[in-house]
């Protein structure tokens, strides 16, 4: 995904909001089982916010654009305010 993040393209191979469905399933599958899967929390976290910013029908690859320019992201119609975005840095960060 890197080759499209790098030209800008957002194009959805795979929509945000089937992402974040997916790993919810997962989340919920997971828990029947006792399993702790922090990456995977990790990761749905961060794709909801993004989902949350207007990022729902983006690519996958559309992550980038939480850490992206704010240019950057008003040309793909995300707008994360400033909380999600602290939210986002304390994710990655921290593994949550």
């Amino acid at each position: 995904l890197a080759p499209r993040i790098l030209d800008g393209d957002f194009a959805p191979g795979f929509y945000v909001k089937h992402f974040v469905k997916d790993m919810r399933i997962a989340m919920s599958s997971a828990e029947e089982m006792g399993l702790d899967l922090p990456g995977l929390a990790c990761a749905k976290r961060l794709y909801e916010l993004l989902e949350s910013s207007g990022g729902a029908n983006l690519g996958t690859q559309a992550l980038w654009l939480l850490y992206a320019s704010d240019s950057a992201r008003e040309r793909e119609g995300v707008t994360p305010t400033a909380t999600t975005l602290a939210a986002a840095t304390s994710a990655a960060g921290s593994g949550e």
